[in-house]
């Protein structure tokens, strides 16, 4: 039972099941836990990791707490299916978007979970236990424990209460091991409408010196209100005791609020299955054990950064080898250019990872001619800034890889590191998205290519523009940072000089960061004001176009962030509930 509440006994939790036969809240049927499951989005743009915590009820729901800001908040709700033995799918139809007032924003986002598995913990299930669970309650500092030279320490603490009327205690111990510290019976005095309810729990055994629980004899009364439950539900109330601030819901069209607002973010998305990339050269991708140059081209990365990225392509099975100015910070554009000219011409670097974008890629792309980018046949990887180096290899007739960097091996979630692992070593994902109202249907085939639509903007008449191929193209494109008037502008660009017209289709990624200026967002332009980037998109770019065109692909700045293969022929087939993206 390794990791068995850990994460519970730290986050204040609390579980929304009274100690009433007349509960009105589902059985709890499953309650899984995972460290560092949850990326969270600061409101000054940061992002940390939370631990999570997922309860599956018998009527197919399921609710998402986290831990953050040293409290314990409802992240997520939604519904679940069981596909196998392990598999668990879970919707979120309700999500809380945490930068402004805790309030719930209906979203639809489906992903896969494999539970139990290596990063998470069954910690009940009632199959297995016999009894099903009533509550379950935990307190920072619940549980004094003596030490051998007469101290005493403070312990985080869980409680799980069944409807047999038992109840097991778990402790957190120093050096994070948690224990079994007490069983026995309880009972629920009081009443939930006039007084405090008060649990009076009979311990029979009690951890006893590391030794394993032994026969112990006492009772002890603990307020419900100081347990760190969130909420309850009184039996013959429909409403849960006000006890944390309540969740309201809002539109689907609500953004994160704060300084900045993201669109399009949170699209379902199935991987249904991988290809084997069998396209010339057929050796282009990696194998275990080959070297890979750490490189950044653009911005200057911290040390931390950049050691986290050596080790996580360590950690992957590659060898990683850094450049020699990847973190000088009085590099110079010559120096920058030196480690690529290096990585491309050395037979024994097999890829290029980049540890970062954002901004200067832009500015050495005279110094890495057409030919040494086919010579050096290898491919690269990385997106934002890096779509410069994208544009570049598609225009060698060389794939690449629009992939996370050094954030893969920090917050990227599991299915995202994985599919960007599994496409390093050739095996090439198929997505399923779920469509929105504006996708327009359709099936279309071309060489994929786009990223990050300022900097393609940027490279247009240069070396590296890859919009003048002479085959059929599908574009990709996401944006960070930018306000809608100049996302607007990007477009009209593209539009006026006849690169959406060519394409065969269009995929829109995310949004993100999109500043929440006002008039910059929504704004005065001509045929009133935009709803979201979506609704200017089919008003005033592509209002007279009849390519398949979809919306919301997590690929870009988003915390989800899957890897596309940039170059290579791809086909997107846009239906009515659901688009489809693959590679031929």
């Amino acid at each position: 039972m390794k990791k068995l509440f850990y994460l519970i006994v730290l986050f204040a939790l609390a579980v929304l099941s009274p100690f009433a036969a007349e509960a009105q809240e589902p059985a709890i049927i499953t309650i899984y836990a995972a460290p560092e499951a949850q990326i969270i989005t600061e409101a000054d743009g940061s992002k940390t990791l939370a631990d999570t915590l997922l309860l599956l009820y018998e009527d197919g729901s399921f609710r998402q707490y986290v831990l953050h800001g040293g409290k314990t908040e409802c992240y997520s709700l939604g519904t679940y299916r069981l596909t196998g033995a392990d598999p668990v799918i879970l919707t979120r139809v309700v999500r809380e978007l945490h930068q402004t007032d805790h309030s719930l924003a209906h979203t639809n986002f489906s992903f896969d979970v494999v539970l139990p598995g290596e990063a998470s913990t069954c910690l009940y299930q009632r199959e297995r236990d016999g009894s099903g669970i009533t509550g379950v309650f935990c307190k920072a500092d619940g549980q004094k424990l003596t030490k051998a030279d007469g101290s005493e320490q403070y312990l985080p603490t869980l409680w799980l209460y069944f409807d047999d009327g038992s109840f097991r205690q778990y402790a957190l111990l120093e050096g994070r091991e948690t224990v079994l510290f007490s069983t026995g019976e309880y009972t629920l005095t009081g009443s939930f409408a006039e007084e405090d309810p008060t649990l009076l729990l009979h311990r029979t055994q009690k951890y006893a010196d590391g030794k394993g629980l032994a026969a112990y004899d006492s009772t002890h009364a603990y307020s419900i209100r100081e347990l760190g439950y969130l909420r309850i539900c009184p039996a013959g109330e429909a409403e849960p005791l006000p006890l944390v601030p309540a969740f309201e819901e809002t539109p689907a069209a609500a953004y994160g609020g704060g300084d900045s607002l993201d669109e399009g973010v949170y699209t379902g998305i199935r991987v249904t299955g991988y290809t084997r990339y069998c396209a010339t050269p057929t050796d282009y991708f990696l194998s275990t054990g080959d070297k890979v140059a750490v490189l950044s081209p653009s911005s200057l990365p911290g040390q931390e950064q950049t050691a986290a990225t050596v080790q996580g392509l360590r950690d992957w099975g590659f060898e990683p080898v850094e450049g020699e100015h990847v973190i000088g910070e009085l590099r110079t554009q010559e120096e920058c250019a030196e480690d690529f000219r290096r990585a491309l011409e050395d037979p024994e670097i097999k890829a290029i990872f980049c540890v970062r974008g954002g901004y200067g890629a832009t500015e050495i792309m005279d110094a890495l001619p057409e030919e040494l980018i086919k010579k050096g046949a290898k491919p690269i990887i990385g997106f934002s800034d890096i779509t410069a180096y994208h544009g570049a290899w598609t225009s060698a007739g060389l794939p690449s890889l629009h992939a996370c960097m050094s954030a893969a091996f920090d917050t990227l979630p599991g299915p995202c590191v994985q599919a960007e692992l599994n496409m390093m070593l050739g095996e090439i994902p198929a997505y399923e998205c779920d469509a929105s109202e504006n996708c327009r249907p359709g099936t279309a085939e071309g060489i994929l290519i786009g990223g990050n639509l300022c900097t393609f903007v940027a490279t247009l008449d240069t070396a590296y523009d890859c919009s003048k191929l002479d085959e059929p193209y599908i574009l990709f494109f996401e944006e960070v940072g930018e306000n809608m008037q100049h996302i607007h502008r990007y477009l009209t660009i593209l539009k006026h000089r006849g690169i959406l017209d060519r394409a065969a289709g269009i995929v829109f990624g995310e949004w993100t960061e999109l500043p929440a200026d006002g008039r910059g967002n929504y704004g005065e332009a001509r045929g009133g004001l935009f709803e979201s980037v979506e609704d200017m998109i089919c008003r005033q770019i592509l209002e007279d176009t009849d390519i398949p065109v979809a919306f919301g692909f997590p690929g870009g700045h988003g915390e989800i962030n899957y890897p596309l293969l940039m170059g290579a022929k791809a086909r997107l087939e846009v239906g009515e509930e659901s688009y489809t993206l693959s590679w031929k």
